[in-house]
């Protein structure tokens, strides 16, 4: 988001993104999670100029099912974010949310570019269950 539109909306834009930040920030975030056994869960998390590094308004990990696929396991992210956003929404829309900064320490960063490939790769597509990765 440019400087300008978040200067204009200060601590206004937020970000629900399915990953545990700092943990897998950018593209397909899931699956990044369990590829390379990082925490696992959903953020919700102030926008900035970076990609997923803005203050943390909330999160929840969560545990990985051995029976999930790639797809079950996504949608079980995206029903805990929405989950997550009802119970903080009133707050964060009064502007009564701060947030926590990002430990820059930890955490990891991926992109579109290193995911080529790899969808053709597994067994059953997002289908394939997480055992299998």
């Amino acid at each position: 988001m440019s400087d300008e539109i978040l200067n204009f909306l200060p601590r206004k834009a937020i970000n629900i993104h399915p990953s545990f930040l700092p943990w897998n920030k950018g593209y397909y975030p899931n699956y990044w999670s369990i590829k390379t056994n990082t925490p696992h869960g959903t953020t919700i998390h102030f926008i900035d100029s970076g990609i997923d590094t803005g203050d943390i308004i909330a999160q929840v990990r969560i545990n990985l099912f051995k029976n999930d696929t790639l797809k079950t396991n996504y949608k079980r992210l995206r029903n805990l974010s929405v989950s997550l956003f009802s119970s903080i929404w009133s707050d964060v829309r009064l502007g009564k949310m701060m947030g926590i900064k990002q430990n820059k320490n930890e955490g990891s960063h991926y992109y579109k570019k290193d995911f080529e490939g790899i969808l053709e790769g597994l067994p059953l597509g997002w289908d394939t269950k997480i055992s299998d990765l």
